[in-house]
């Protein structure tokens, strides 16, 4: 089933793809980009930049849908941003999400917040006529569609809020683009907002510093019996999201290495290795609690909930922990930017080749190192000692 898809954006970034892979055969390029822009067009899938609908609501509560697109970090971090416009809107409001996150995910995350009505597939259909408003968002924030009449009628801070969103998409759309995304991202930090308000364009819904929470729906008490747990263990993870090689994982020997001086250094304490995947070799330790592919996600969002300290890469846990209230955690930093994805309760280490990151300077940035390395050099140079010395730094101030 073709997913739904915002046609003028991915079309660009096909054009750049077909450049890259045909640069001297562009009647080849020609041909595949109309096969693919007829595809998309018999699928019935496809929606433009903008589209003014009447919405068939009749009631007094404005119905919002949104697209939200890219790994659970970025659900995480925009499901902040849902909530702001639902608490600007200062009316009720009924959402409805439409993701690819699985719905066992969703579920978990959006649990706190009644609003929340229903959870779709990005593969589905979008009637556009049954919101007051569709908004699209990966970092920055689109509407896609909206009823300016339903709108300010019942919520003229949300009307405006969306009439200068309308301005800002049309007056960045380059933004928007897959292959501008660093332009984004150079924004975000021009702007203090970093990438927990990325998606706050205009900075008038305090992202950066947002009190949104997630709430973990197990009992602490009854994950630590089941996994035989005692307070104060210490959770690992090696994941990035679905890309089993990229470029922001430290390597497995390292992780290895980590874990086994840890279990000497602190022989009281336990060590949990969170995750879907065996990527490293956890050491056989009575400290090491191997829980990779055993735990479903509201056990993995209590475990990271309720660790004494995180260690790992940039990815999913330091977002989750970081609004599950959970605590520090310790990020290493490669292709990622530390200052814009950070946390102010959070260690980060970062290399010296690279140490603003290289993040969304090309497209396939998670795969290729643009100084041409086999892996990234600015996690690589982040040895076992530095981290071994950042956790000692962290137990001498307990």
């Amino acid at each position: 089933m073709a997913t739904v898809i915002p046609f003028f954006d991915k079309a660009n970034h096909q054009v750049e793809k077909l450049r890259e892979n045909f640069p001297s055969q562009p009647r080849r390029a020609a041909m595949k980009l109309a096969l693919w822009s007829a595809g998309k067009a018999l699928s019935g899938k496809i929606i433009g930049e903008f589209s003014s609908v009447r919405s068939r609501n009749d009631d007094d509560v404005l119905h919002l849908a949104f697209l939200l697109r890219g790994g659970i970090g970025d659900i995480i971090l925009n499901l902040a941003w849902v909530d702001a416009l639902v608490s600007l809107a200062g009316c009720p409001c009924y959402v409805d999400i439409y993701t690819n996150t699985p719905e066992a995910c969703m579920k978990a995350l959006s649990c706190p917040y009644p609003y929340v009505t229903h959870l779709h597939s990005l593969k589905t259909h979008i009637p556009f006529s049954s919101f007051d408003a569709v908004f699209d968002i990966m970092q920055l924030p689109q509407v896609k569609a909206c009823c300016e009449e339903r709108l300010t009628s019942l919520s003229l801070a949300l009307g405006n809020y969306v009439q200068r969103l309308l301005n800002f998409q049309t007056s960045h759309a380059l933004f928007y683009l897959d292959e501008n995304q660093a332009m984004g991202i150079h924004y975000a930090d021009v702007m203090g907002t970093f990438r927990r308000g990325q998606a706050d364009f205009d900075g008038s819904l305090g992202l950066k510093d947002s009190t949104f929470t997630l709430h973990s729906r197990l009992e602490f008490e009854d994950v630590a019996r089941r996994f035989s747990l005692r307070p104060g263990y210490i959770t690992l993870q090696r994941e990035a999201g679905a890309c089993a090689h990229s470029l922001k994982l430290w390597s497995a020997a390292k992780y290895t290495s980590l874990l086994e001086r840890l279990c000497r250094e602190y022989p009281s304490a336990q060590f949990v290795v969170l995750g879907m995947e065996k990527n490293f070799d956890a050491p056989n330790s009575k400290h090491v609690i191997d829980l990779r592919g055993r735990t479903n996600f509201d056990e993995f969002m209590t475990l990271v909930r309720h660790a004494r300290l995180h260690i790992g890469c940039e990815g999913v846990v330091p977002h989750l922990r970081h609004y599950l209230r959970g605590g520090p955690s310790l990020v290493l930093y490669g292709p990622s930017c530390a200052r814009m994805l950070s946390y102010p309760e959070n260690i980060a280490l970062s290399g010296s080749e690279c140490p603003n990151g290289c993040e969304g300077i090309i497209p396939s940035w998670q795969k290729i190192c643009l100084k041409g390395y086999k892996c990234c050099n600015s996690l690589e140079e982040i040895t076992v000692d530095q981290v071994m010395q950042q956790i000692r730094n962290f137990f001498n101030k307990i």
